[in-house]
């Protein structure tokens, strides 16, 4: 196995080798692409140029990096794309022959965008002309050390590293048998990037809310405004949903990103969220994963009187019987 890729190796450097003076090129474009992106990014991605050791000493001007910036870039099929050219045009080579260089993914500035482990290695034709001077001539056929594989372009694939926010709604105590077909109200509050959108899925398309037929929202759009930047969302009992989980099967939240759960209805329910009693919980997207988990509970009629559902029918018997007591006295029996 070792000497076949020893062989493989070969091959390819000599197809690297064959004259190229079809090409006149003194530079090259590498072409990075983010996949599975719903929204832009102001992301650097940054390339280090390493020069070869056995290349032959004294040019200067030769490039030690390039970054790609993809602030203006625009989404398109879900993927962002950027070209940059690594220049040697201003490089100056004392002799002729070939220099070559290694290139790799040096950092990224922002989290959500993973770095990618290919590398590539680039030839520098230096050859001596017949009026004495030198030409250059980088080479677009590339070798992708990651695949073993030779490339006619450089192409970098990044894949991100986002996350989703999952709500579950559930009941709990002796009324939630009544309760199941209840919608509860939520305010979801997300900061972020303005104009960025995330995917709202598991709700009910249509609801009936404080009887009025309501369309629920698809969609989160973050807004500048305060006062406007938030969604209601509508759950009842065994019902969840995702903000940030795209149909495409991605995730489109930032990790870091503060967001907030506020409970709009159901005064009757003791609320707890995350295990804590609340009716509201400001919460940090993190490394995993996580979901809220929401449990609405109700014993009593009211949560705030304690008046028993369950016992209103024997309280209104027993009143019954106290009054007609009251009212119409026994009468004495006299033997």
């Amino acid at each position: 196995m070792k000497q076949l890729k020893i062989i493989i190796l070969l091959l390819f450097f000599g197809l690297l080798m064959i004259p190229k003076n079809v090409w006149a090129e003194e530079s090259i474009t590498i072409k990075s692409i983010i996949e599975n992106v719903s929204n832009k990014t102001d992301v650097n991605i940054t390339y280090k140029i390493i020069p070869h050791a056995e290349n032959e000493p004294g040019a200067t001007n030769v490039p030690t990096q390039v970054i790609a910036n993809f602030k203006d870039v625009e989404v398109d099929n879900y993927t962002l794309t950027k070209e940059v050219e690594i220049d040697f045009s201003n490089t100056e080579y004392l002799q002729a022959g070939t220099y070559k260089y290694g290139l790799a993914q040096k950092e990224i500035d922002n989290p959500s965008i993973v770095l990618s482990k290919a590398m590539y290695e680039i030839w520098v034709d230096v050859t001596l002309q017949d009026d004495g001077t030198l030409k250059k001539e980088v080479s677009p056929l590339v070798m992708n050390f990651e695949i073993y594989e030779k490339a006619d372009c450089i192409e970098y694939r990044n894949t991100t590293n986002l996350t989703s926010i999952q709500i579950e709604n559930r009941l709990d105590g002796n009324l939630k048998e009544y309760d199941k077909d209840v919608y509860f109200k939520y305010k979801i509050s997300i900061q972020g990037p303005v104009g960025d959108t995330y995917q709202i899925l598991g709700q009910d398309p249509t609801i009936i809310f404080d009887n009025q037929k309501i369309e629920t929202k698809k969609e989160y759009i973050i807004s500048n405004n305060t006062e406007e930047n938030f969604v209601i969302v509508y759950l009842k009992d065994q019902q969840s949903l995702t903000i940030g989980y795209n149909e495409k099967g991605f995730r489109e939240i930032p990790k870091g990103t503060h967001y907030t759960i506020t409970k709009m209805s159901g005064e009757k329910w003791l609320t707890v969220m995350d295990d804590k009693e609340r009716d509201s919980i400001e919460l940090v997207t993190g490394e995993e994963d996580k979901t809220v988990i929401i449990v609405n509970k109700r014993d009593y009629d009211s949560a705030i009187t304690g008046v028993f559902y369950i016992t209103i029918p024997f309280m209104i018997l027993w009143i019954i019987a106290i009054s007609g007591m009251i009212l119409f006295p026994r009468k004495k029996i006299e033997l």
